[in-house]
């Protein structure tokens, strides 16, 4: 589909902006594997995931300190 990244999650090639990100790998590696959803389900939601940190920008605090 024209516009969408591929994502590698089971190969450890899951880069954000040039960021390896942790917590976001290991989500999206759960939503494709125990869950089984699509690729364009695990983009929609890896989309999102960025889209947030961006929208925090400086503010984010960490995955494990977000209310």
């Amino acid at each position: 589909m024209p516009g969408m990244t591929r994502i590698k999650v089971r190969s450890n090639l899951f880069f954000m902006m040039g960021i390896p990100l942790e917590p976001e790998q290991d989500f999206l590696q759960y939503l494709e594997v125990e869950k089984q959803a699509s690729p364009h389900t695990v983009e929609v939601y890896a989309r999102a995931l960025r889209q947030f940190r961006a929208w925090a920008a400086d503010s984010f605090p960490g995955w494990e300190n977000c209310t």
